[in-house]
């Protein structure tokens, strides 16, 4: 009859093949991780791709990202003499006084100015 052959644990029939085998490990595992990083940075290449391609074109695609503009006034600009604010001789709110006509650049300091000078 034969005798099994005796089997010594790993680290013992060769010491230097424990962290060799660790080392093989890792390395799978850190291939295994970028493997899994570039495959989720394709899909989400891919699904901005998709989303930009399916979605509905706007009419005026620069429309909704910024504040919109004023409309520009003309007249000459004067100093508010309440506030010191310069608002255009247009749009402002006036008030004569003697031969001149103040302006104001809101109601609210046309107010205080009468209230000051009464």
């Amino acid at each position: 009859m034969k005798k099994p052959a005796r089997r010594l644990p790993l680290n013992k029939e060769h010491p230097a093949s424990a962290p060799r085998a660790a080392l093989n490990l890792m390395g799978e595992f850190v291939g295994y991780l970028l493997d899994a990083i570039f495959a989720l940075m394709m899909l989400r290449m891919l699904y901005g791709a998709l989303r930009s391609f399916l979605a509905p074109r706007r009419a005026n695609p620069g429309a909704g990202t910024s504040a919109p503009q004023p409309a520009a006034v003309g007249g000459q600009m004067v100093r508010d003499p309440e506030c010191g604010m310069f608002v255009s001789t247009e749009v402002s709110h006036r008030l004569r006084k003697g031969g001149e006509t103040l302006h104001f650049c809101s109601e609210d300091c046309l107010e205080k100015y009468r209230s000051r000078a009464a």
